[in-house]
């Protein structure tokens, strides 16, 4: 089997806010929390240099806040396009600076809001003045050294924050950046409710052979996912590690990807049998 290009390193599990679609913020999650640390990180990245195309050094929580993650970055980014998804409300000016210029390829920046109701409809326990000033800051130290970090600010649209889009994209225009609008991922049990709009609607099928082979076109087979542990799991949705491959530390990647339960799984998926922790967990397709 071809071994995957795009991994996932989950360097810190837990997060300083409470978004309600998050697992983390959900309370989903029932593993310990706590942040990987750099020599774990070189082990892995070790590993995964040969492979590796593109990492995102986050998976569910805010990479922030782990204060490795910069040694992380510089490492990585010798060998391999990284990417960096952050609320921004820990970006003081040193620690944006900072992250500009350690080599990150694209950091995503998620604002679901202009004003502090609707943002934190979402985005508990967040402010929006200090996620939008760690924007700013961000552009400002980007423009400053040489324009080479792809900065995307996110908002993804639900029904509550619809309102603020053109108010969003207008700010965004003012500090030369192209806003992202996204649609959202919604839980069964969840009271947020999508926007309404249809190109910013997720139409989950409720036929079960209908995912199935809207499933068929998943890139689980081109991205290896690693939890906090070194466990290696199908995909982000597997928040509790229910599918685990192997562990990186005591694995090599083609050892894993070699394995009869990753062949088999990956193989599922990819012909439409995919397995029912799929059809349960997975809010994409």
């Amino acid at each position: 089997m071809a071994m995957p290009s795009t991994f996932a390193v989950e360097t810190v599990l837990g997060c300083n806010l409470r978004c309600r679609e998050c697992a983390v913020g959900a309370n989903l999650v029932k593993r310990k929390y706590g942040h990987m640390k750099f020599e774990q990180f070189r082990i892995i990245a070790e590993k995964i240099r040969p492979y590796c195309k593109y990492l995102y050094l986050h998976l569910w929580g805010e990479p922030m806040i782990n204060p490795d993650i910069l040694a992380m970055l510089r490492l990585a980014s010798e060998f391999t396009k990284t990417n960096i998804s952050t609320n921004a409300n820990t970006l003081d000016d040193n620690l944006a600076k900072d992250l500009i210029r350690s080599g990150v390829s694209d950091i995503i920046v998620s604002i679901d809001g202009v004003t502090q109701r609707t943002y934190s409809t979402y985005r508990k326990r967040g402010d929006i003045n200090k996620a939008l000033l760690g924007l700013t800051r961000l552009v400002h130290h980007n423009i400053r050294y040489g324009n080479h970090t792809a900065i995307m600010p996110q908002f993804i649209v639900f029904d509550h924050n619809k309102h603020e889009m053109e108010l969003f994209r207008d700010l965004c225009n003012t500090i030369g950046l192209n806003p992202v609008f996204k649609a959202p991922y919604i839980r069964r049990d969840s009271l947020l409710k999508d926007s309404g709009i249809e190109q910013y609607k997720r139409n989950i099928s409720r036929n079960i052979s209908i995912r199935r082979h809207n499933m068929k076109s998943c890139n689980i087979h081109n991205s290896f996912v690693i939890l906090l542990d070194g466990s290696t799991v199908p995909c982000c949705y597997d928040h509790n590690g229910d599918i685990v491959f192997g562990n990186i530390y005591t694995h090599n990647i083609d050892d894993i990807c070699n394995t009869d339960q990753y062949i088999n799984f990956i193989n599922a998926v990819l012909n439409g049998n995919s397995p029912e922790f799929c059809i349960n967990n997975c809010l994409l397709f």
